[in-house]
């Protein structure tokens, strides 16, 4: 099977994440001239324990990080908060 036919199967957009995964030595292929073609067995391996699982591949995972967010906030004056200024007796109605 070709990559581009082990894509369209797979329902992968393109063939170079396959050609990644085949120079990294996680999928096994040959190359005949510049094809490389890529055995059906492992093609269902890869299906089995990688199709719908982003990732990491089965049996393993990802230790969730914890992060410590600390959010500060600060107190904007209002009207109650802001100083008042003197009335005078003057300028109360009466």
């Amino acid at each position: 099977m070709t990559l581009t036919e082990m894509a369209a199967a797979l329902g992968l957009k393109g063939t170079a994440s396959i050609r990644r995964l085949i120079l990294d030595g996680k999928i096994r292929a040959e190359k005949m001239g510049k094809t490389w073609l890529v055995p059906l067995s492992e093609v269902e391996r890869y299906r089995v324990d990688h199709l719908g699982k982003r990732g990491f591949p089965k049996g393993k995972s990802r230790k969730a990080k914890t992060t410590t967010t600390t959010t500060t906030t600060t107190s904007t004056p209002t009207t109650t908060d802001a100083p008042r200024a003197p009335q005078k007796t003057d300028d109360i109605a009466q």
